[in-house]
């Protein structure tokens, strides 16, 4: 998104709305996402459960590169009549 971010988190509470089991938060750091998964797997183990990752744009591999090209490629050919 490099136009403007979601609030992935954000949308989940909304959605949630205070009802029903549905945990979500944001981590950045790595000592965050253990915390995180942590808490999902125990605390949180009977809810549905978000964890949204900041990571930085270009924190990628070579292979989900080649695949994001492949699926761009995809994405902007024609419609196939059949």
């Amino acid at each position: 998104n490099v136009i403007k971010n979601w609030n992935y988190t954000g949308l989940v509470d909304a959605i949630h709305n205070g009802h029903g089991k549905c945990w979500t938060t944001k981590v950045v750091y790595e000592d965050e996402l253990k915390t995180a998964i942590k808490k999902a797997t125990e605390e949180k183990e009977d809810c549905l459960c978000f964890i949204e990752v900041m990571c930085h744009k270009d924190d990628t591999s070579k292979e989900l590169l080649e695949w994001g090209s492949r699926v761009s490629a995809a994405n902007s050919r024609p419609p196939n009549p059949r």
